[in-house]
């Protein structure tokens, strides 16, 4: 997953109910926390347009030329450094992956001693979590009584992607049911235009018909598209295995945290044709000239994805802005026939 300035928009258009002034509680130590660990793709332009000076000229071009676990780190401290602008003091992220700060698997329970700690939860990546219903669960007990929750899902042909999308409304049932009130709804783009959101008159009303008529034949097409792709592998009852990537700590079953000891897995696979490629440039022009080309094909690849991701994407995307009003012990959830014989393991 990525922050590209969408998520910049994001944070913009809910300062009032997020931001934290040092004047009035110069003690306040808040956190925030994302579920994901992801790759930051903000640029100059939108820091500056939207007043983030906790980051500078220089980290950012650092940030565009670095690769491998150094991105990685880096893209945890540039979303580190945004949202202290907002007055946060602690931000982490946390995901099944080992560069998260916090490892562990949202499709369990999550430790106690995370419940409660977060001023403000940024859900992103729960639709990509099998059980949703448990994930949807984990951020809501991370949230602090009178913390914000931030809550997305997405729109279009990526309402196949995943093996459970949830639906706008179940959304709001969900969080309204256990614990938090509904602040702020809304459909973004990642160009930063905003629409209202309208709650459906049926559950079969596709969320696609509130956009505007282009991005809606646009999105139609491309849900379609996904449809006749997906359909064959479904029918014949195919399964797909979302492998961990190389490195990836070991999660105990008995535990939602990481188990101790766990060596990373070794890449022995062969070296590919971008590897070779690599290595014969580095042989021929020497370590100094080869870093620096290295250096401006990384930095052209992130202002190039930067560029596309916002001004060419048609994706739009629904954000609930909840605020927790009660701490509820046992989440409530009504649970269909049909939804219980879903494995959602």
């Amino acid at each position: 997953m990525s922050y590209p300035n969408i998520w910049l928009h994001i944070l913009n258009n809910v300062d009032d109910l997020i931001r934290h002034d040092e004047k009035e509680n110069p003690s306040g130590n808040y956190s925030a926390v994302a579920t994901g660990a992801h790759d930051v793709l903000f640029t100059r332009k939108y820091l500056k347009k939207y007043g983030i000076r906790t980051i500078s000229d220089d980290e950012i071009s650092a940030h565009m030329c670095s690769g491998g676990d150094q991105f990685h780190r880096s893209s945890n401290k540039l979303a580190s450094q945004v949202l202290k602008s907002y007055g946060f003091a602690n931000y982490y992220d946390i995901d099944i992956y080992d560069r998260a700060d916090i490892v562990c698997d949202l499709s369990r329970p999550v430790s106690v001693e995370y419940h409660q700690q977060y001023d403000l939860v940024l859900d992103i990546t729960s639709t990509y979590v099998t059980n949703i219903i448990q994930s949807y669960s984990n951020t809501s007990r991370m949230t602090k009584t009178g913390g914000i929750k931030i809550v997305v899902t997405t729109i279009g042909d990526h309402t196949n992607r995943f093996d459970l999308n949830p639906s706008p409304n179940f959304l709001v049932d969900f969080h309204s049911g256990n614990g938090f009130q509904l602040e702020r709804a809304f459909l973004i783009n990642p160009k930063g235009t905003i629409l209202p959101y309208r709650r459906f008159a049926t559950k079969s009303t596709p969320i696609f018909i509130l956009l505007p008529l282009g991005d809606l034949l646009i999105t139609m097409f491309k849900a379609i598209r996904t449809v006749c792709r997906n359909r064959p592998a479904i029918r014949r009852g195919d399964s797909f295995l979302y492998p961990a990537r190389l490195g990836d700590k070991a999660l105990s079953p008995a535990s939602d945290m990481p188990s101790t000891g766990s060596e990373p897995v070794e890449d022995i696979a062969p070296p590919g044709v971008r590897k070779r490629v690599k290595e014969f440039l580095r042989n021929r022009l020497g370590e100094t000239i080869f870093l620096k080309i290295i250096h401006a094909n990384r930095k052209w690849r992130y202002l190039r994805n930067s560029f596309v991701h916002d001004n060419m994407s048609s994706e739009w995307y629904a954000y609930f802005v909840f605020r927790k009003v009660d701490d509820v012990e046992n989440i409530n959830i009504h649970i269909t026939s049909h939804y219980e014989k879903l494995d959602q393991t």
